[in-house]
């Protein structure tokens, strides 16, 4: 986005945003409905996932010094 202008790239993102937001509320609804093994697999991907991301994400909030490099090292 940095070809575009500000105000174009903000409403990009703002699109992009809620776009992805209907997108995760659609497979909630979708993941919620089914029952078995296939929502114990997806929840076990997300839990995946979602773990080094939340760490990454709490090493940038609270470190000052930390960088891409130290990031994807402790990940």
């Amino acid at each position: 986005l940095e070809n575009f202008e500000e105000r174009t790239a903000t409403t990009i993102t703002k699109a992009l945003v809620f776009l992805y937001g209907i997108l995760i509320i659609g497979l909630a609804y979708g993941v919620n409905s089914i029952q078995g093994p296939l929502s114990q697999m997806v929840a076990t991907i997300i839990g995946v996932c979602s773990g080094p991301v939340a760490g990454i994400f709490i090493l940038g909030a609270l470190i000052p010094w930390a960088n891409k490099y130290g990031a994807v090292s402790g990940c």
